[in-house]
C-alpha cells in the first residue's frame, strides 16, 4: 500500500468518525431540548377530595410542575365547565360541592 491509499483511508475513516459524532451531538441536542421543555412545563392534577360524611367533598385543581398553567378548561358530561386562568405551581383551588370557590 502507497502513502497516498493510506493517506485516503485515513481521510475516508476520519470523515466517517466526524459524520458519526455530528449524528450523535445532534441527538443530544434534541434530547437536552426536549428534558427542558418537560422540566419546564406545567402538568395539573384535578381531583375530588371525599370525606367519610360526604359532606365536604372538595375538588381540588394543582399544579404539580415547574410552569404556569394558562387557560385551563376542566368540563364533565353534566354540562359544567371550569375555568382557570392561570394557575401557578404552589398552592391550588379549592371548589366545594355548592360550586363556591373556597
Amino acid at each position: 500500500m502507497d502513502i497516498q491509499t493510506a493517506n485516503l483511508l485515513v481521510l475516508i475513516i476520519t470523515a466517517g468518525i466526524l459524520v458519526w459524532y455530528t449524528k450523535e451531538t445532534y441527538r443530544l441536542r434534541k434530547e437536552s431540548e426536549r428534558q427542558t421543555e418537560l422540566m419546564l412545563r406545567p402538568f395539573v392534577i384535578a381531583e375530588f377530595v371525599f370525606t367519610k360524611e360526604l359532606i365536604n367533598t372538595v375538588f381540588k385543581v394543582h399544579n404539580i410542575g415547574n410552569g404556569a398553567a394558562t387557560n385551563i378548561q376542566i368540563t364533565a358530561d353534566e354540562g359544567w365547565l371550569i375555568e382557570i386562568p392561570f394557575l401557578a405551581k404552589p398552592g391550588g383551588i379549592r371548589m366545594g360541592h355548592s360550586g363556591r370557590l373556597l
